[in-house]
């Protein structure tokens, strides 16, 4: 096996508290500004599926729209970056785990004219993180920056993401550190965006003499039309159904 210096998920070998070479930068932690004011929310309308075998069969439930734009989402995207980081920079020493990195901060320019390149010149993995105030923290494994560890360095993660905006995609990551994504299979054909509540369109439903029930964790209903209705009349109440406004939010 060839030892290229990194330990898987780690820290390179011999790594150590070091200056920063050229225009790296400590992470000033007291200058990381909050996210900007948090936008109108994106998600939580409800989305109307439809069965791919049994065309009677529907599925309407609160999406979740996944946008860093989205203050709800914000949040999630946020955790689950901090915790895939955390994954990625897992060393066991000992027997003890524990995750450790080296951070400094950067402006994008600086970042694109040079650093990004000694990076990949130097086969470390990094994530990239833009803040509200424009500026770049990155984290990495390659002896570049000051290193943290343990508790120290999750404070300093917490820190470094409430201090990212609303911006789209913030986070851009080495190949070997990005973070996995799983496509789901669904069986079901989206039909349409609801403005419609779970409790108003239930009642809408029971009036067209849907047979209804709430999902497992009440965030959607399944809901069977009539066998006696025509694929004609499934999809004009499909249109219907995304017409109607919502009282509840006006």
């Amino acid at each position: 096996m060839v030892d290229d210096g990194v330990h898987r998920g780690g820290i390179r070998k011999g790594a150590g508290r070091k200056a920063l070479p050229g225009r790296m930068r400590p992470v000033n932690f007291s200058s990381l500004i909050k996210a900007a004011n948090s936008p109108r929310p994106k998600c939580g309308y409800i989305i109307h599926f439809r069965s791919q075998g049994d065309h009677y069969k529907n599925l309407a439930f609160s999406a979740y729209c996944g946008s860093w734009a989205c203050p709800q989402c914000n949040k999630y995207n946020k955790k689950k970056w901090i915790d895939h980081i955390k994954c990625m920079t897992l060393l066991n020493v000992e027997g003890i785990l524990s995750s450790s990195a080296f951070l400094f901060e950067i402006t994008s320019e600086e970042w694109e004219s040079s650093i990004k390149k000694r990076l990949s010149r130097q086969n470390v993995d990094f994530a990239r993180i833009r803040l509200a105030n424009g500026r770049l923290a990155v984290v990495n494994n390659g002896n570049n920056g000051e290193f943290f560890s343990d508790d120290r360095f999750d404070s300093a993660l917490a820190s470094i993401f409430d201090a990212v905006g609303y911006d789209r995609k913030p986070v851009s990551t080495s190949k070997r550190w990005r973070l996995a994504t799983k496509k789901p299979s669904f069986k079901w054909d989206r039909l349409n965006n609801l403005y419609l509540t779970l409790p108003e369109l239930k009642d809408e439903l029971q009036k067209l003499g849907a047979r209804t029930e709430y999902t497992q964790y009440s965030n959607g209903i399944i809901f069977e039309y009539p066998n006696s209705w025509t694929e004609e009349m499934i999809m004009e109440k499909a249109r219907y159904l995304a017409s109607i406004p919502s009282k509840e939010k006006q």
